[in-house]
């Protein structure tokens, strides 16, 4: 467990029986609150497992998923339609408002 401030995990990881090792090559799970980098990932063995992924930031925050989506959409529209109209506040106000204003009275 590196940096974990949930108490939650350690209790889980004791009670399967499972303990803490400082030695680098030698765990099964690496358990982080902090991201993680290619490199780490890239040195993995078999059976080894991170609970994060690198560049999992954008689809893990709100507003950077709603940019992601948007982006997608605007590439490939029949793929990517299968989400609402996203807007990331401030940035996005004025299609916000233009969308809300085409919207009105059509109970939307």
């Amino acid at each position: 467990l590196t940096m974990c401030r949930y108490k939650v995990v350690a209790d889980c990881c004791k009670a399967m029986g499972w303990s803490q090792t400082e030695h680098e090559a030698d765990w099964q799970l690496f358990w982080t609150d902090l991201s993680v980098g290619e490199e780490r990932c890239m040195r993995l063995k078999r059976l080894q497992k991170i609970n994060h992924f690198p560049g999992m930031q954008e689809i893990a925050h709100k507003c950077k998923l709603g940019r992601n989506l948007n982006r997608m959409r605007s590439k490939l529209p029949h793929f990517y339609n299968f989400h609402p109209e996203t807007f990331n506040l401030p940035v996005d106000y004025k299609a916000f408002e233009k969308e809300f204003e085409n919207n009105e009275g059509k109970g939307g």
